[in-house]
C-alpha cells in the first residue's frame, strides 16, 4: 500500500512485451492471406482425385452427414457403408466441423485448412520467443508464415497442417514443462502427443526420440533421483492413453480387431518394400503400383492390411542385404538430398503444387547454414533448449529409414529447424547492429524468472 492509503501503481510491462503479441498477430494474418492467395492461384486448380486428399474430404463429408467413419470411396461409388480405420480420425473430424459450418466445397475446405495452418505460425513464434527472446520469435514466425512447404500443405486438404500445429504445440508445452515442472503441464504434453497420434500415428515415436531421452538428460532438474522424470513420463503417457483409448475402442468394435490408431502400416510397408522401391530410379520411395489388392473377395480392411503388411515385411526380409542402402536413400530423400526433382515430382501428386514444392526445397536449403549457426549458439547460451528441439531431427531420420523417403516427414523437425534458423539470422544481423543481440531477450518471456538473458558473444 502506498503512503496515504493509495494503492501502488503496477509497473507497466516492457515495451517489448506489449509489441510482441501485436507484431505476431500481424504476421499471422499476413500468413493466412498468403495461404489464401496460394489457394486461389494454385491450390484450387489441383483436383482431389482418388488420393489421400479425396479420402479426407469424403470422410469429413460422411461424418458431417451422420454416416459415421466409413470407407469413403466404397460409399461414393457403391453406396456401401463399411467402417474404416485406414486413416487416423482427427483431421477428418475437423473437416466434418467445417462442413457443418456450410463450407462444403474442396476449395472452401482448403481455405479453412489455411486458417488452421495459422496456428503453426503463432506457435513457432512463441517457441522462438521462449528459446531466445521476442526478436527471434518474430523472425521465426515470419519464416513460418512464408515457408512454401507449409503454405503448400496448408493450402491443400492434408493432415500435415493439423499435425504441424499439434507438433509445434507439443514442443512449446514440453519446453514450458521442463522450465517449470508441474503435473498439469505434463498432462498437457501427453494430451498433445495423443492428439498428434490421432492425426498421424507416427507421433507416438515422440516418446522414444524426444520425451524419454530429454527427461533422462533433465532428471536432476525434475526432482530427486529418478522420481521426477518417471513421474513426468507417467503423467504424459497416462494423458496420451486417455486421449487415444476411445478411438482404439471404436476401432475394436467397428472392425472386430485391434487396430493401433490406423491400418496405414499395411499399405506403407507394401508400397515401400517392393522391386520398384529397391531397384528402380524410384529407390527409397513409396509406390502406389506396389499396393495391389490380392485378397479373396470379401476380404475385410483389416485382413487386407495384414496381407499388405506381410508382403512388405517378407520382401524386406528376403532383400535384407539391400535394406541398409535403401534405408539410407530414404533418409536422404526426406532431407531433400537424393534426386530431389524426382521426389518433388512424386510428391506433387499429393495435392501440392510442383512449383511451390520446388521453392520450399530451395528455401529449406537456404535456411540450413543459419540453422547450424543457431544450433551452435543455443548449445552455448541456452543449452537446456537444445535437446528438446534437436531430438526431433533424430526422429525424422528414424521414421524415414523404417518407412520411406518423403519430405513431409520433416514436419516433426521443421519447427525446430525454423527456430534455430531465426537464432542464426538474428545473430548475423547483430554483426551489423550489435544492439539487436543485446535486446534479443529484453522482455524475459523466453523462460523462467531466473533464466539468463542472451548475452552478446565476444
Amino acid at each position: 500500500m502506498a503512503r496515504g492509503g493509495r494503492r501502488a501503481r503496477r509497473p507497466s510491462p516492457p515495451a517489448g512485451t506489449r509489441a510482441f503479441p501485436i507484431a505476431l498477430g500481424v504476421i499471422t494474418i499476413v500468413g493466412v492471406l498468403f495461404r489464401w492467395l496460394y489457394v486461389w492461384r494454385a491450390g484450387k486448380k489441383i483436383p482431389l482425385g482418388i488420393s489421400d486428399a479425396g479420402s479426407y474430404f469424403y470422410l469429413g463429408r460422411n461424418i458431417a452427414a451422420g454416416r459415421g467413419y466409413i470407407r469413403p470411396y466404397d460409399f461414393l461409388f457403391y453406396k456401401k457403408s463399411i467402417p474404416t480405420a485406414e486413416f487416423p480420425p482427427l483431421y477428418p473430424t475437423f473437416l466434418a466441423g467445417v462442413h457443418l459450418l456450410g463450407i462444403t466445397t474442396p476449395t472452401g475446405q482448403k481455405l479453412a485448412t489455411s486458417v488452421l495452418g495459422a496456428g503453426i505460425v503463432i506457435l513457432i513464434g512463441l517457441i522462438g520467443r521462449r528459446v531466445a527472446g521476442p526478436l527471434v520469435g518474430l523472425v521465426a514466425a515470419l519464416l513460418a508464415a512464408f515457408y512454401p512447404v507449409f503454405v503448400a500443405s496448408d493450402g491443400g486438404i492434408a493432415s500435415e497442417t493439423l499435425y504441424g500445429v499439434l507438433i509445434a504445440g507439443f514442443l512449446l508445452a514440453f519446453l514450458a514443462a521442463l522450465d517449470r515442472p508441474a503435473a498439469w503441464r505434463w498432462v498437457l504434453v501427453g494430451a498433445l502427443v495423443g492428439f498428434a497420434a490421432l492425426t498421424r500415428s507416427e507421433a507416438a515415436a515422440l516418446y522414444i526420440f524426444v520425451i524419454a531421452p530429454v527427461l533422462l538428460l533433465s532428471r536432476k532438474r525434475l526432482g530427486p533421483g529418478w522420481f521426477g522424470a518417471l513421474r513426468a513420463l507417467g503423467l504424459a503417457v497416462l494423458a496420451s492413453l486417455v486421449v487415444v483409448t476411445p478411438w482404439l475402442i471404436r476401432d475394436r468394435v467397428a472392425t472386430k480387431a485391434f487396430v493401433p490408431i490406423s491400418n496405414n502400416s499395411g499399405t506403407m510397408l507394401a508400397g515401400a518394400n517392393c522391386p520398384e522401391a529397391y531397384y528402380s530410379h524410384h529407390l527409397g520411395q513409396w509406390l502406389y503400383s506396389c499396393v495391389q489388392r490380392d485378397g479373396k473377395p470379401g476380404t475385410t480392411e483389416v485382413q487386407q492390411a495384414t496381407i499388405y503388411r506381410d508382403r512388405g515385411q517378407n520382401y524386406a526380409r528376403d532383400h535384407a542385404g539391400r535394406l541398409p542402402y535403401v534405408a539410407a536413400v530414404r533418409v536422404l530423400r526426406t532431407w531433400g538430398v537424393w534426386d530431389f526433382r524426382d521426389e518433388i515430382n512424386l510428391e506433387s501428386f499429393e495435392s501440392r503444387d510442383h512449383g511451390w514444392l520446388t521453392a520450399g526445397h530451395w528455401m529449406f536449403f537456404a535456411m540450413i547454414p543459419f540453422t547450424v549457426a543457431g544450433i551452435a549458439i543455443v548449445a552455448r547460451r541456452r543449452r537446456r533448449f537444445l535437446w528438446p528441439l534437436a531430438t526431433t531431427m533424430i526422429m525424422v531420420v528414424f521414421v524415414s529409414a523404417v518407412t520411406y523417403g518423403n519430405q513431409r516427414f520433416r514436419l516433426v523437425a521443421e519447427p525446430a529447424i525454423i527456430v534455430f534458423a531465426a537464432v542464426g539470422l538474428v545473430r548475423l544481423a547483430a554483426w551489423v547492429r550489435p544492439s539487436l543481440w543485446d535486446r534479443a531477450g529484453d522482455d524475459g518471456a523466453q523462460g523462467p524468472p531466473d533464466a539468463p538473458a542472451l548475452e552478446p558473444v565476444a
